[in-house]
């Protein structure tokens, strides 16, 4: 039995930084389910390797992953994303407007008390408003 055996992921991530913590969770035995579009997200073709004209990087961070396409712009589908959400332990979403709606994975996601995840990852180092710099510690 792997360490995440048990706890189901929702992968709304584009690009690389939530794609990949989502593969990350699904090779320790998460059950990782990616949300797209219909017709695929924009992330899915880039260096097109595959004979359905999927991408290198989508195919190795969407590895271990089960995959759901879903119009968001319908009722249907946001009562779907809904009803995951609602059994889904954790969220994970790095871009896209609609998960910051009311409507929403992420309005959804308070109601259900899922954990979400977020991933931003930046080339500088971010400064900690909470923390003093060095310069101010020292005595």
């Amino acid at each position: 039995m792997q360490p995440l055996t048990g706890i189901r992921v929702l992968d709304f991530g584009r690009y690389i930084a939530g794609p990949y913590c989502a593969a990350l969770l699904a090779d320790y035995g998460a059950d990782v389910i990616r949300i797209e579009r219909v017709g695929g997200n924009e992330d899915r073709a880039p260096v097109p390797v595959a004979a359905d004209g999927s991408g290198a990087g989508f195919l190795q961070m969407n590895r271990n992953k089960r995959s759901l396409a879903v119009s968001l712009s319908s009722d249907d589908g946001r009562a779907i994303v809904r009803r995951l959400v609602a059994h889904a332990d954790v969220v994970v979403a790095n871009i896209g407007v609609w998960f910051n709606e009311p409507h929403g994975a992420r309005g959804q996601q308070r109601a259900a008390a899922a954990a979400v995840c977020a991933p931003s990852p930046s080339a500088a180092p971010r400064a900690a408003p909470h923390k003093r710099s060095r310069s101010a510690a020292a005595p």
